[in-house]
């Protein structure tokens, strides 16, 4: 589904692997669970609206992925997900992002991967 354009020297050229977008950021009606790590993609690409099941763009020119933010799976959301708790429902998703500029927050603060109060989600290396 890459796009690619033909050079006037009849090479090939098609966008770099980080340019390419996975088959999951279309919103299609079948989905497959993915196990591990499907997609090297940024937090800043996956949809925050999404996680708490309040995304309701199913455009195929949303820009934002569907993939849950713990583990990164595409059949789910973080709110779905089997390895969130309860406790994980309720901290700042845009903190776990960098985002967050309430001063106070009514969310809490701590990591959803590892529950570090140090780091957000963007910057963990735990692997869930």
């Amino acid at each position: 589904m890459s796009p690619t354009r033909q050079s006037s020297s009849n090479r090939v050229f098609s966008p770099p692997p980080s340019r390419r977008l996975p088959s999951s950021h279309f919103h299609e009606s079948s989905r497959s669970s993915s196990a591990g790590k499907p997609y090297p993609h940024s937090y800043f690409d996956i949809c925050t609206l999404f996680q708490d099941n309040r995304c309701t763009n199913r455009s195929r020119a949303h820009t934002k992925l569907h993939v849950c933010m713990l583990c990164d799976s595409d059949a789910h959301s973080l709110c779905d997900c089997v390895h969130a708790s309860k406790q994980k429902l309720v901290c700042c998703l845009f903190w776990n992002r960098g985002w967050c500029k309430n001063r106070p927050c009514s969310k809490k603060h701590f990591c959803i991967k590892c529950d570090s109060p140090h780091h957000g989600a963007n910057n963990c290396h735990t692997v869930v």
